[in-house]
């Protein structure tokens, strides 16, 4: 038999350890949880053009979202325009696929939607496509 030079981990050690590893990840996760900024609610009625960030005037507003209708209706693609004032330290993707998710865009069945989210005071902007839609638009170039 073969002896080895490692150090013997004790049980009780290594117990000690994982309670520590675990503690600090349930701690981790309750604090990125309480920090995640909420999603905004879709407005009812719902609308393709949502701008809680008050960039759109009035008339493009109402002229996008007669486009974005007639685009719809003929293609049965879902394309919704939200701006926000600040993601609030979130990542525009993540945050863009929960609203997508959450907001329920594209045909039901299809996941043919896409969600263009402008957030002004980050100075960022990012497009999210359903999976019905990646052989048409990429979503990444």
């Amino acid at each position: 038999m073969t002896k080895t030079n490692y150090p013997m981990i004790f049980p009780s050690v290594m117990t000690k350890q994982m309670n520590r590893l675990l503690l600090f990840l349930l701690f981790f996760m309750a604090y990125g949880f309480s920090h995640a900024q909420e999603l905004p609610e879709r407005p009812s009625p719902p609308a393709l053009v949502n701008d809680f960030a008050n960039i759109i005037g009035a008339q493009e507003q109402q002229a996008l979202e007669s486009k974005l209708v007639k685009y719809n209706n003929s293609t049965s693609t879902q394309i919704t325009v939200v701006t926000i004032q600040s993601l609030e330290g979130n990542d525009i993707a993540e945050y863009s696929f929960r609203l997508g998710e959450q907001w329920g865009i594209g045909g039901k069945g299809k996941d043919n939607g896409v969600l263009v989210l402008v957030a002004l005071q980050d100075k960022k902007m990012f497009i999210a496509t359903g999976y019905g839609l990646e052989g048409v638009i990429p979503d990444a170039l």
